[in-house]
């Protein structure tokens, strides 16, 4: 009776060995893939992280650790896995605060078994602007925009034609007889920008 107990465990094992060790296996032959959509960030802005995982381990969500210049983990977060194997997260950052340090940070990405990371600098400072002028002699109208670069790099051009629309138009509605900016009748100079500045 006992030799058939026995027996009875050795078949048990072997049909079910298969199946133990596939997740194993799928594992080991894993390719994981994190990177950063840029290589540099200013401070403030936020980080976008894009990953794909070769084989997708059902339930199981990508656990990313953001480590500072200094060894600190300054975001910790779990992302779910999309049906082709692919993952995003948008990691807000701040200006000071956990993010004061300047220099290069590491994102640590874990999924089952299996880790890899990727590494991006940070600005840690203060960021830049983007400024513009524009005359119209005619009108004795003067323009200046400066806008902050953060979160999106701002065109200035546009901004400031919207701008000067609205000015115009106004004056207009209040009954004075303005000739057309930027036409081929007009006298008014072209439009210039100033550089872009950034302040540490």
């Amino acid at each position: 009776m006992k030799s058939k107990e026995v027996s009875v465990l050795v078949i048990a094992s072997l049909i079910l060995l298969p199946f133990l060790g596939g997740d194993s296996f799928a594992q080991s032959n894993q390719v994981l893939t994190v990177t950063t959509e840029k290589e540099s960030y200013a401070a403030g802005e936020p980080v976008e992280v894009l990953g794909l995982v070769d084989i997708i381990l059902e339930g199981t969500p990508v656990v990313i650790r953001v480590v500072s210049p200094v060894g600190n983990m300054i975001h910790p977060a779990q992302v779910d896995v999309e049906s082709d194997g692919s993952f995003s997260e948008t990691i807000s950052t701040s200006i000071g605060g956990k993010w004061k340090e300047t220099g290069t940070y590491t994102i640590m990405m874990n999924y089952g078994d299996n880790s890899t990371q990727v590494e991006f600098e940070y600005g840690g400072g203060v960021p830049g602007f983007r400024s513009h002028a524009r005359y119209f002699p005619d009108l004795d109208v003067a323009l200046a925009l400066s806008a902050n670069m953060i979160p999106i790099d701002p065109d200035v051009g546009n901004i400031a034609d919207e701008i000067s629309n609205i000015v115009i138009n106004h004056l207009k509605e209040i009954g004075l007889d303005l000739p057309e900016p930027n036409n081929a009748d007009s006298d008014l100079p072209p439009v210039e920008s100033t550089n872009t500045g950034e302040i540490r």
